[in-house]
């Protein structure tokens, strides 16, 4: 799908800076028209861009979208880097999306208790989308990839009432098999007794109406 299929789009949540989250290209053909909600540090990217209509959050700030709807930035456990010699300059967050529906966006990150805290100050949530994969070695992804477990943690941590398991199966980052999140994350949901569809794996350029 290219840029100019998509359809209009309100607002973009951004959770970080890294390459494969915050594409220059896609920024610049989307330009004004959405607002861009972002983590603090991000303004003179952005309007390195030729981007004005964006607003920078911290932890656990709120920005109504309008009337009916609202965003949060909420904590995570990740990083940002953007060139060689700006490592951590810039915030990172997950996204709480609260209107007549609660929505929550995980972003990229490893496990810590901020998620309880989440799920009591902000959830429960009715959607949720959570990271499954870019997890091995453990030892060296683990403070900031959360593995199929974690993300069933995370699931559980929120009080989500639906999840979807993302960042999988699109760029080969680390060494498990590309195609194993989703096997991995449905042992998980049997490990800790939860029903298969609480949290679900949608094939790439599938529509999921349950």
């Amino acid at each position: 799908m290219t840029i100019q299929e998509l359809p209009p789009i309100d607002f973009v949540v951004i959770s970080h800076n890294h390459y494969d989250h915050l594409d220059h290209k896609a920024v610049k053909e989307l330009g004004n028209k959405p607002l861009w909600v972002v983590p603090q540090g991000h303004k003179s990217w952005f309007e390195s861009c030729d981007i004005s209509n964006f607003v920078e959050l911290g932890w656990w700030d709120q920005y109504p979208i309008n009337d009916n709807v609202k965003v949060m930035a909420l904590p995570c456990q990740h990083w940002s880097k953007r060139t060689a010699f700006d490592d951590f300059e810039a915030l990172w967050a997950s996204w709480a999306i609260v209107g007549s529906k609660k929505v929550y966006f995980a972003g990229d990150t490893g496990y810590c208790d901020t998620f309880k805290e989440i799920g009591r100050e902000v959830g429960p949530f009715d959607l949720s989308f959570i990271p499954i994969g870019a997890y091995e070695p453990r030892d060296i992804m683990c403070p900031q990839h959360v593995d199929p477990d974690q993300s069933v943690q995370i699931h559980v941590d929120i009080q989500s009432k639906k999840s979807v398991g993302m960042h999988w199966g699109t760029f080969i980052l680390t060494d498990e098999h590309i195609l194993e999140p989703p096997q991995k994350l449905a042992q998980a949901m049997q490990q800790q007794g939860l029903p298969d569809d609480q949290f679900i794996v949608v094939k790439h350029g599938e529509t999921s109406t349950n």
